[in-house]
């Protein structure tokens, strides 16, 4: 939900949002496709050493 309210308002706090919840999904869920999402926001957010970690599992 966040990622769409982003691509309407470009509200980088919305993404800082998804990081957030998509993590805590993320602990408990193992899911290739929101792993990918988390990997592309941070390299978005030029975060690339967070999202190299999880690139593995995308």
């Amino acid at each position: 939900m966040e990622l769409e309210e982003y691509n309407r308002s470009g509200d980088l706090r919305l993404l800082q949002t998804f990081l957030a919840d998509n993590a805590r999904w993320l602990s408990t869920h193992t899911d290739p496709d929101n792993y990918a999402n988390q990997v592309d926001v941070l390299h978005y957010l030029h975060r690339d050493a967070e999202a190299c970690t999880l690139m593995p599992r995308a």
